[in-house]
């Protein structure tokens, strides 16, 4: 119950990250580790029972990115980690509603002829989503988290987008910083 009320808070703070702009978001939790992590363990969402072949195989991708870049940081990959990394991909629909703005012009032409409505409105839904990695030690404390928004559009432009942003997001993870 504990961890599932910090997620969506972490969630929530994230989408409100998203309204200012694309950036990547890193937030380190100082003392949570004793020594700089040697070691890491990656492992899956709870869900991944529940994925499609292909979806296992993007997560697969997303997975080997963040090796990559913790290999090369000069971190192993280990059975008893100093620290375990997961990431989640949460997508939600919003919408973006503007109110029609006339000129002084089309007002009175408009008016005039009864065609004229102050409160007509346009709306129109898409889909954003956040890209978050978490980094946390054995007690289950997060050491680091890492953030991404992005906007969906098609789902292969999307997908080379996410890619695009798990670099970005793990390449600000400093194995150094967390002390």
């Amino acid at each position: 119950m504990k961890g599932g009320m910090s997620r969506k808070l972490v969630v929530a703070i994230s989408l409100v990250l998203l309204g200012c702009s694309p950036k990547v978001v890193g937030i380190y939790n100082e003392g949570a580790l004793k020594t700089v992590p040697k070691t890491f363990h990656l492992y899956a969402t709870d869900e991944v029972e529940s994925l499609s072949l292909e979806e296992q195989e993007f997560d697969n991708k997303l997975l080997s990115i963040i090796r990559e870049d913790l290999n090369a940081k000069g971190l192993s990959e280990s059975s008893l980690p100093d620290i375990y990394i997961s990431f989640i991909i949460n997508v939600h629909a919003s919408e973006e509603t503007t109110q029609n703005t006339m000129s002084r012009f089309d007002y009175y032409r408009f008016y005039n002829y009864g065609y004229y409505d102050p409160t007509q409105f346009t709306s129109r839904t898409y889909k954003q989503g956040v890209l978050i990695i978490d980094i946390k030690n054995y007690d289950n404390k997060l050491v680091w988290q890492g953030s991404k928004a992005f906007k969906l559009s098609s789902r292969k432009s999307s997908r080379n987008e996410l890619l695009i942003a798990c670099q970005e997001i793990i390449a600000g993870f400093d194995p150094v910083k967390v002390l």
